[in-house]
């Protein structure tokens, strides 16, 4: 089988998948033997095919970022409350 024919059926894309720059695979989807290993680089060998599957995820950064934020406006709420409640007490009633 030819070896494009084994990338694209290991990653279930089609055989008329366009690959673009901006097209890549993980490393963790390679096995050690694949690569070669210099001082100070790993080079996947030519011939190489992906052969892991299950590679466990990494919590994205974005959903930090929606928590971080998430957070942030409920503090100024609860901020304004107590700002508006002080206000109310002393100025109003």
């Amino acid at each position: 089988m030819h070896i494009r024919k084994k990338w694209l059926e290991f990653c279930n894309f089609g055989e008329n998948f366009a690959v673009k720059t901006s097209t890549y695979l993980c490393s963790k989807h390679f096995t050690e033997k694949d690569y070669l290993l210099t001082a100070t680089n790993r080079i996947l060998m030519s011939g190489s095919i992906p052969s892991i599957y299950h590679v466990k995820k990494r919590k994205r950064y974005v959903h930090k970022k929606i928590n971080c934020i998430i957070q942030n406006k409920l503090f100024g709420l609860v901020i304004f409350l107590v700002i508006y409640k002080y206000i109310l007490y002393k100025y109003i009633l």
